[in-house]
């Protein structure tokens, strides 16, 4: 402890002297006091010279200064792996039983020194081993360290201890990104690294979406391990009927085969597809035989009609464009071959159209069947046709002359999103030859693209959208888009930004506006893991979002169970967390009443198994030693738990911190000081009225 007197000289100067001159006029002027021995008069006069001189002093605001010492013991992190990939091993009873029993107390003798903090991690991360069941479906190693990271990244993290098997399938490789930490990983390693008997279907590639009456490709492979000479079934089959079966013959004591096929679709609809393995004679497991999926199947997909006057590169990268997306049916034709309906169309884009030829009646025709329209100008388009078109945008005063400009995203643009990098890369495309004259466009105009000339931004659009009654239109007004779709491929060896700014603009405009006053959304293929939500919109008459009423949803699964849950409020809508649910494919009706009237949305989605932890039957150990030898630590087998404990309690790292702090206070605020005034008073009293005065 420390006094300090942040006042200058003078003051503690001023301060004594209000002692020696109050003691002084006291007992060497008041005539009461004259009586007193010499003694007498110097102790009174002591004691009042003390009392004066400390009130003086806290005029100067004086401080004490304190020094405290915080020992932090050191963190050791124990993280047990949950995952069911150990309930498979002929160890897991032990697991379950004595290992489990050891780990506890191992944390408990550790706790004795140190601050012990226990988990299990898998799919969770879960505080303590209470928990401790072999049951998570994953094992992510991601999540641990980014909980330990987050909690321990500014405390005395001693050590870390990890249990596992080695076998991760979230996440990324733990061996180096634990590094991050700056404390030692020591591991217990588990699980049975021996190759066991085992036929397993280790992936099932296919779409996600299919369309009525198409056929779709489906990959199944197979592995077998320790099956030297035999075969295996593998089937594809639907509703319990087979669709396909193929025999397996592995070769070695570890083999791979890829059995590929089509299937026809037969209805639409989200349908199940369960691929199965014949399991043979002692087999690990059987868990991993047989796995389903799921195909969301579409009556038709939209059609879109590209029509051209002539063969134009810009023709060629927007087809290519468009069908780099399943759900388009790209019909492309010049306008002398076209002898269909652009009514039979989702969307029809009109290619340096109309020229003074058919094209403008067929235009037309597009308005008049209310067909949404993509007008892409060219040096052919015919402006004193396509200004009576009425789609907001005209040109006046034109010539046959050109001009050339690059292309700027529009800030305020909100009918759909593109990425970030996409909206870059407008600015680094070539320019687009536009025709030359006053651009004329009516303020309902939403631009995406504005021309850029030079380094300037003009307010000229270069690609603008518009809704005319309820149609939906765009109009971009240059040529040249090929450039585009080449330049992407010179810069990053693909077309994607291309690609996505082309099919985002004929998704937007070929969709069809929902005016249903009762919609439901929500996700058709999730995991057992995940939790079932879905959110629903509910409008009056007025077309205004209302939440009054009451929306319930009903599941029902293949078996026929049912599950009824009722949704919540949220804002101006409805929301609904009915959590987990069986492994399946169900059906869900949602009901309202509104005005008297009841609607219904109805819809299917499916839930898959997580097979993630049946997929290798094998611990690797290697890893946990590259694990713990990359972070400073050590593997021990899980029979070496007390080894384990003197490695941990030899380390170097796990040591006490000691935090030392530096404290301030006034010291008026110290109690003993005011005690210690009001006894040199109280003498002082005492000992006057022991000679005779007050």
């Amino acid at each position: 402890m420390e006094l300090i007197l942040d006042a200058p000289n003078w003051i503690l100067a001023l301060c004594v002297l209000a002692g020696v001159t109050y003691a002084a006029a006291l007992y060497t002027k008041d005539r009461l006091n004259r009586h007193f021995s010499r003694g007498v008069i110097f102790g009174l006069s002591a004691l009042r010279f003390s009392a004066v001189t400390l009130i003086a002093l806290f005029l100067a605001r004086p401080l004490i200064k304190t020094v405290e010492q915080d020992v932090e013991k050191p963190v050791v992190v124990i993280a047990q792996d949950n995952s069911s990939s150990l309930a498979l091993g002929p160890d897991s009873a032990r697991y379950r039983a004595s290992y489990a029993n050891e780990l506890r107390t191992l944390a408990a003798s550790l706790a004795q020194d140190y601050d012990v903090q226990t988990y299990t991690f898998g799919e969770h991360l879960v505080p303590g081993l209470d928990t401790l069941d072999f049951s998570e479906k994953t094992t992510d190693y991601t999540a641990l360290l980014d909980e330990l990271y987050a909690t321990y990244s500014n405390r005395n993290l001693g050590a870390v201890v990890v249990a596992s098997d080695g076998r991760y399938n979230r996440g990324v490789n733990p061996v180096y990104s634990f590094q991050k930490l700056n404390a030692p990983v020591y591991t217990i390693a588990l699980g049975d690294t021996a190759a066991r008997r085992d036929v397993q279907i280790a992936e099932v590639a296919h779409n996600r979406l299919a369309y009525l009456g198409n056929r779709f490709p489906v990959e199944v492979r197979v592995e077998g391990f320790e099956v030297p000479g035999e075969s295996a079934t593998v089937t594809i089959a639907r509703k319990g009927q087979a669709l396909y079966s193929e025999v397996v013959k592995f070769d070695g004591p570890a083999h791979s085969q890829v059995v590929r096929t089509t299937l026809e679709t037969e209805e639409t609809g989200l349908q199940q597809y369960v691929v199965s393995v014949s399991v043979l004679d002692q087999e690990v497991t059987a868990a991993n035989n047989r796995e389903a999926f799921f195909i969301d199947v579409l009556d038709s997909r939209q059609k879109v009609l590209l029509l051209h006057r002539a063969p134009h590169p810009d023709v060629k990268a927007l087809r290519y464009a468009m069908a780099s997306n399943a759900n388009y049916e790209v019909q492309v034709s010049t306008l002398n071959d076209f002898d269909g309906e652009v009514t039979d169309f989702n969307l029809v884009v009109f290619h340096g159209l109309p020229n003074g030829t058919d094209a403008g009646a067929l235009a037309r025709d597009a308005a008049e069947g209310n067909v949404p329209a993509w007008y892409i100008w060219t040096s052919s388009t015919l402006f004193r046709e396509f200004n009576n078109l009425g789609t907001g945008a005209k040109l006046t005063g034109g010539s046959d002359k050109t001009t050339d400009a690059g292309a700027e995203w529009s800030d305020g643009f909100t009918l759909f999103t593109l990425s970030a990098s996409t909206q870059k890369r407008f600015r680094n495309y070539p320019p687009l030859t536009l025709p030359f004259g006053n651009l004329d466009m009516s303020p309902g105009m939403s631009p995406m693209l504005f021309q850029r000339v030079g380094q300037i931004k003009t307010e000229q659009p270069l690609l603008a959208f518009n809704t005319s009654q309820g149609r939906k239109l765009a109009v971009t007004t240059g040529e040249g888009l090929w450039r585009w779709r080449l330049f992407d491929y010179l810069e990053d060896g693909n077309h994607a930004a291309f690609d996505e700014w082309v099919t985002k603009t004929v998704q937007y405009l070929a969709a069809k506006d929902d005016k249903s006053q009762f919609r439901v959304a929500g996700e058709t293929d999730l995991f057992e893991n995940q939790a079932v939500r879905f959110e629903a919109e509910l409008y009056n008459d007025a077309y205004e979002p209302i939440n009054s009423p009451e929306v319930t949803m009903t599941f029902t699964s293949e078996e026929g169970n049912t599950y009824d849950r009722v949704f919540t409020r949220a804002g101006d809508g409805y929301r609904l967390d009915a959590g987990s649910l069986p492994v399946g494919q169900y059906s869900y009706r949602a009901q309202t009443q509104l005005g008297g009237k009841t609607l219904t949305e109805r819809g299917e989605f499916s839930i898959s198994p997580i097979q993630l932890e049946l997929t290798e039957t094998r611990a690797d150990h290697a890893l946990m030693f590259n694990f713990a030898q990359a972070n400073g630590g050590q593997m021990v087998d899980s029979q070496e738990l007390g080894k384990l404990e003197g490695l941990v309690r030899n380390s170097g790292n796990v040591q006490s911190v000691i935090h030392e702090s530096r404290v301030l206070s006034d010291l008026i605020n110290t109690p003993w000081l005011l005690y210690l005034i009001v006894g040199l008073l109280a003498l002082e009293w005492l000992w006057r009225k022991r000679n005779g005065t007050y």
